[in-house]
Parts: C-alpha cells; structure tokens; sequence
C-alpha cells in the first residue's frame, strides 16, 4: 500500500494551515476496506468557516479526505488531497475500530514528517494506536501518548 502513496509537502503555509483544517474535520471511526469514500472540504461547514478564517479558502473545492483509494490484503489508506496531491497520509488495518482522533493524530505526522504513517491498534491495550513515525515506534493514548515502544522481543 505505501509504494501507492506519495506524500507531498505543503507549497506555502496557507496550504498548510488548509490541511491542517481538513485533518480536524475526519471524523470515520470505523474504516472498511470494501469501499471507498471521501469527505469533501466544501460539504463540511466548519472546514469552510476555518478556511475563511484562516485566509485559505481558494483551496476549499478542491479539498477532500479519500478512505480506501489504496487497499491491499486488510489494509487501507487515508489520505488528505487537494487537488492531485495528498498531503498527509496514514495506513490501517480496515474493518476494525478506531477511534478518529488517533487517525487525526497520525495525520497530523505525515503532514509535519512528509511521509505516510502506518498506524494500528495496540493488541495489549485496545485504547492505544501504535505507529512508526520518523523511523520510531510511537504509541498514542494513555499515559504512553508521544513516548517510543519496545521493538518487538
């Protein structure tokens, strides 16, 4: 799946912040891997309101989440676009739970490191997101939100 993702850096900060709204707004709990669908910027009143407040409205229409445009054996890509390009990216196993604001999180670190972010759910501790950001294992929620995990004995 990730050698079907590319992730592109932001061309200027009001691309950024645009993002960066659109990220708030994702909010899929439940990710299925049998279909694919986007969250359009424009259907989202509160991604409007920011993009105004936030002086990036001409990036409003072309703006959308895609859950699912890349899927291979369980997994599946959520992916921040406008235009042609995504600017943040996250894999996860499809078909299971997740809780959106851990997928926000994840796609907050693809936008700030510019590489996807695989991400899953922690079989000891279902309230936590293990992903590998920078090359690190980092596990999300509880006490253990931003500190590095254990390689695998």
């Amino acid at each position: 799946v990730r050698s079907s993702i590319k992730v592109t850096p932001p061309s200027d900060a009001a691309m950024h912040r645009c993002v960066q709204n659109l990220i708030q707004v994702f909010d899929i709990e439940f990710i299925n891997v049998r279909s694919t669908h986007s969250l359009i910027g424009m259907d989202n009143a509160v991604f409007v309101a920011s993009a105004e407040r936030d002086e990036c409205t001409s990036f409003v229409s072309s703006s959308r989440i895609l859950v699912g445009r890349v899927t291979k054996n369980g997994i599946a890509s959520v992916e921040v676009f406008i235009d042609k390009n995504a600017y943040a990216a996250v894999t996860i196993r499809g078909n299971t739970a997740t809780p959106a604001y851990y997928v926000r999180l994840a796609l907050q670190e693809s936008l700030r490191t510019r590489r996807h972010v695989p991400l899953t759910v922690d079989y000891n501790n279902p309230d936590n997101i293990v992903a590998y950001v920078d090359s690190t294992y980092v596990v999300f929620g509880g006490k253990a939100a931003f500190t590095e995990a254990l390689p695998p004995a």
